[in-house]
Order: structure tokens, then C-alpha cells, then sequence
């Protein structure tokens, strides 16, 4: 895999770094090579690939706090249980936000780029934290 970092943006530089580092963590004895790599990509600019509104900002940190988690991890490649049910929280809080004129805020699509994911793992976290919340309930 090569990457080619000329005149490359902050957030696309911490994308490129994300893929490295993802790539790395899958490698054995990778893993503390892709967690320098990733720590590097979160302190580039400080900013999220996709500029975040305060408000999406003031929900991610409130669950991140609530849950004990890191904004980072929640943000990076890992797929623990605890990171998981902390992006499927934050996505339900977000996608009840309403125009108004009813609609959603924000698209299922802008919804995973906030978090770093694609919009169908949006559309499972969602049927995720309702089934938990339904057996929670």
C-alpha cells in the first residue's frame, strides 16, 4: 500500500493515517505502530475529517463522558462492545435532532462521517441501540 502525502489537507492526511494504521493493526505486532500512527492523525489539526457542528461536538463528548470512553477510540477503527453501544448512543441522539420542518438534521451519511464510519453501519448501530434499549427498557 502507498500513500502519496504531497499537498495533502490536515484531514485528509488523518484519513490516510487511519487507513495506515488500520492496515497495521491487522498486521501482527502492528498494533503499537498503528496506535502511534492514529494518536498522530488525532493531534494533527484537532478538527474531525468532516467539520462537526458544536452541537454534534457537545453530544459526542457527553457520551464519551457518560461512558467512560475517549473521544478518540470512539472515533478510531476499534469495535469493542463498549465503543460500539457509545457510537450507537451518540448516532440515536443525533438523528433525533429535527429541523423545523420535521426532517432529520443530519443524513444517515453525515451521521457516519462524524464517527468515521459508513452510513449502513449508521443504519445497524440505530436497530442496535433500539433493540437494547427495547430489552433495557
Amino acid at each position: 500500500m502507498t500513500f502519496d502525502l504531497r499537498n495533502t489537507s490536515d484531514a485528509d492526511l488523518r484519513f490516510q493515517l487511519a487507513l495506515i494504521s488500520g492496515e497495521l493493526a491487522q498486521r501482527k505486532g502492528g498494533g503499537v505502530v498503528a496506535d502511534v500512527l492514529r494518536n498522530i492523525g488525532d493531534h494533527l489539526s484537532g478538527a474531525p475529517r468532516l467539520a462537526a457542528p458544536p452541537v454534534v461536538r457537545d453530544v459526542i463528548s457527553a457520551v464519551c463522558s457518560a461512558r467512560d470512553v475517549q473521544v478518540a477510540e470512539v472515533l478510531g477503527p476499534k469495535a469493542h462492545r463498549r465503543l460500539a453501544e457509545a457510537r450507537w448512543e451518540i448516532w440515536t441522539r443525533l438523528d433525533a435532532l429535527r429541523t423545523t420542518q420535521g426532517r432529520p438534521r443530519f443524513s444517515r451519511s453525515q451521521l457516519g462521517a462524524f464517527l468515521n464510519r459508513d452510513h449502513t453501519t449508521v443504519l445497524h448501530g440505530l436497530k442496535r441501540w433500539a433493540d437494547l434499549c427495547e430489552v433495557d427498557g
